[in-house]
């Protein structure tokens, strides 16, 4: 997704690089508040990391194919973060 206002991407592509920085520690406090366990730690640190990779390739690049990257990789962050809770306490 580029802006209309600014066709080039590049304060896309920073943003997202920010807020995928900002989602690990994030995603990782579950464990830091004691209600996850080490395997969530080590799922939402390696998704995380990830995430935060296809978002600095992006904003490198700022291409369609990497933009559809960031947006798939964000649909299947979520639900994967949650089962990895889900699967950490059974």
């Amino acid at each position: 997704m580029l802006p209309v206002l600014e066709p080039d991407g590049r304060s896309t592509g920073r943003q997202s690089v920010v807020y995928a920085a900002a989602l690990l520690p994030l995603s990782l406090a579950p464990t830091l508040m004691g209600m996850t366990g080490e395997i969530y730690f080590a799922g939402a640190l390696v998704l995380g990391l990830g995430f935060l990779g296809l978002t600095l390739q992006f904003a490198r690049t700022r291409s369609v194919r990497d933009a559809r990257r960031v947006f798939f990789g964000s649909i299947t962050y979520l639900p994967i973060l949650w089962i990895l809770m889900i699967a950490n306490k059974l």
